[in-house]
């Protein structure tokens, strides 16, 4: 099972990675052509978006904000930062740090294909032995203007299951609103 998950995010990722090849050296001409004008759009290089999000329950509330960075046109480093905070002593505080690479195939706008992989390491309770976890996401984005909205799902394994745990990792949804600037 691990082995059959870890196959399919290494061919993804090799096909996300030749697709990058590509529209580079289509980004890189060398001819003599001269490009008068280029329309810009919010995956341009250099370009970047904030998101925050939240949800929680009846006895914790959980906050979200994510930056990302567009390195080359379509791909962003993505930095998250979490939170959940109980209102009730049972539940524990639970802070997590995930930095990542998310592609978005941009040329298919409005409705923009995403995919990417992330590390995630939590912080439960201020214990010093916190999980950290790799994943995977996939979703679609529809541009609204400057304003994106998406969804999607994200599947993280953490890097070491607990006491009779074969498969410890989870898939869950993800939903976001953000502004480019």
């Amino acid at each position: 099972m691990y082995l059959r998950f870890l196959s399919k995010v290494l061919i993804s990722f090799l096909m996300i990675s030749s697709l990058l090849i590509r529209i580079s050296s289509a980004q890189n001409n060398d001819s003599d052509e001269i490009i008068d004008y280029v329309e810009p759009h919010p995956f341009m290089a250099g370009r970047s978006f904030f998101s925050a999000g939240g949800g929680g329950g009846a006895d914790f509330i959980d906050l979200q904000g994510t930056f990302s960075y567009f390195i080359i046109d379509g791909l962003t480093i993505d930095l998250t930062l979490s939170g959940r905070i109980p209102f009730d002593d049972g539940i524990e505080e639970i802070f997590s740090i995930t930095p990542g690479l998310t592609y978005y195939l941009y040329p298919t706008r409005p409705f923009v294909p995403y995919g990417g992989f992330l590390y995630q390491h939590q912080v439960m309770g201020f214990t010093p032995h916190s999980p950290s976890a790799w994943g995977a996401r996939a979703g679609l984005m529809l541009l609204l203007g400057s304003s994106q909205f998406g969804f999607g799902a994200r599947y993280l394994k953490p890097f070491r299951c607990g006491a009779g745990e074969e498969d410890c990792g989870v898939t869950l949804p993800e939903f976001f609103l953000s502004v480019s600037f």
